[in-house]
């Protein structure tokens, strides 16, 4: 029998799908001339970084990880398409040991 847990409630991915549909929200909500061909202008990074609270590497990131969690292109450069390609033929990040 293990100790109890702190926090029960504590859920990481419900917290992570959480995260990542407010990012995806404020990117859509973006006026379409600040994301061209799915991709995001500076000033608009910038607007969206401030808005967040977060870094902008951040903010793509997460977005790239929105595209493979929800399983569509939502954010779209050439590592993010190589990205999700990856993980549609069945390839999982394994940490190294």
């Amino acid at each position: 029998m293990g100790r109890p847990k702190k926090k029960p409630e504590f859920d990481s991915e419900k917290i992570l799908d959480e995260i990542l549909k407010n990012v995806v929200e404020a990117y859509e909500d973006l006026d379409t001339s600040q994301r061209p061909g799915g991709k995001i202008a500076y000033g608009a990074l910038k607007e969206l970084t401030d808005g967040l609270g977060l870094k902008p590497s951040k903010v793509k990131k997460l977005l790239m990880t929105a595209n493979v969690r929800f399983n569509k292109e939502i954010y779209c450069n050439d590592n993010s398409r190589e990205i999700l390609r990856l993980y549609k033929e069945g390839n999982r990040i394994v940490p190294k040991l």
